[in-house]
């Protein structure tokens, strides 16, 4: 059953049309690659990107845990590298690496424990894949960065400051009189819908090295999982789609999945305006927040969110996808109200505001 499931999931859509194809042919093109550029794993950035690993953590399938790495002979070190550099120059990992084990975890075992729904996977990887991983970040992470509105997977972010921006700008329009409109988005599943072309084709457009978006490509073309439930194991499964599960890079490559449209809702310059600053929507990973004083653009902005989501294989849930409205004491009522506007296959309704949104603004309500 948990094969199947995941195996739906992960395999649910299909990016291959023409635009895919030249993407992977630019990727192949050994034109693009310059050795002497290719940047290289040394004794010593390997020292240091150990310390990354967290430790007391359960082992990879191939039950090497970060305490074997980090407290194993020196030598260790000098050969991982070696290995590493080889994985850059030839763009090929080995196959231990490549394969995940998903544990399906329930959510709330008071609700029903036979419902798939109610469990999330963790992914438990090569600890050797994390490192390589960590390596490729510390490579790459130029290239990798995105809006000031996105608030998700930075160093020194979090969530206080992106509720605290929203809050901001919806008291400066209340105290001088104009309501701030807001609709609040999740995306359904949004890690595991990621179109793996689509992802490259924008690394590309970012000019990441093209030895590591040879390596990338082979990783996800070739990556298997394995699910876990109690002490059997399924069949591998390959992956077509997502992002990888508890890959250290896939949070950086998430974030530069969603860039774009963070560009295209502030190219449209419609929202809230305080002196030069301005603001239209905020996100935090997966959850995206989009505001405006005005009904009409606020339609316009999702207008924009619809028709990225279409290209994109993105799917906005519509339990987690709402409407509210900060409203000013002496503002007039508005004729026409959020209850139609419709995102993707999400209808965003009015009524259901005190139901569920975010987590990341829930104390907004109250404060």
């Amino acid at each position: 059953m948990w094969k199947d499931y995941f195996k739906g999931i992960l395999n649910s859509e299909n990016s291959g049309n023409g635009s895919a194809e030249s993407v992977e042919r630019s990727i192949d093109c050994k034109e693009n690659y310059l050795v002497l550029e290719m940047p290289m794993c040394s004794f010593v950035s390997l020292t240091s990107l150990l310390q990354k690993l967290p430790l007391n953590k359960s082992p990879g399938p191939d039950c090497i845990s970060a305490e074997h790495l980090l407290y194993a002979d020196e030598s260790l070190r000098f050969f991982l590298s070696e290995l590493f550099n080889m994985c850059i120059v030839h763009g090929y990992i080995p196959n231990s690496c490549l394969n995940t084990t998903i544990v399906p975890i329930c959510k709330n075992k008071n609700g029903n424990m036979s419902d798939t729904s109610n469990y999330r996977p963790l992914a438990v990887a090569a600890v050797v894949s994390k490192l390589l991983e960590h390596f490729m970040l510390s490579s790459i992470s130029p290239f990798l960065g995105t809006t000031d509105y996105q608030f998700g997977f930075k160093a020194g972010h979090s969530t206080d400051q992106c509720t605290f921006l929203l809050k901001q700008a919806a008291s400066y329009f209340v105290t001088h009189g104009s309501s701030v409109h807001v609709v609040y988005l999740d995306a359904s599943k949004g890690f595991d819908r990621v179109l793996h072309m689509k992802l490259f084709e924008k690394l590309i457009q970012r000019k990441v090295p093209m030895c590591f978006m040879r390596l990338l490509k082979h990783w996800y073309k070739e990556q298997t999982m394995q699910i876990k439930w109690g002490k059997h194991f399924s069949e591998p499964i390959h992956v077509s789609n997502g992002v990888r599960q508890g890959g250290v890079l896939s949070p950086c490559l998430f974030a530069v999945y969603l860039d774009d449209l963070s560009n295209e809702l502030n190219n449209i310059k419609a929202g809230c305006y305080i002196d030069e600053a301005f603001l239209n929507h905020l996100m935090f990973a997966d959850d995206i927040c989009v505001f405006c004083p005005s009904v009409r653009w606020l339609q316009r902005i999702l207008d924009v969110c619809q028709a990225y989501a279409e290209s994109n294989r993105i799917i906005f849930n519509c339990n987690k996808t709402v409407s509210m409205t900060f409203k000013a004491k002496n503002a007039k009522s508005t004729a026409t109200p959020l209850d139609e506007v419709s995102v993707a296959k999400v209808t965003v309704s009015t009524s259901s505001l005190l139901l569920i949104f975010p987590v990341f603004c829930l104390h907004l309500m109250f404060a």
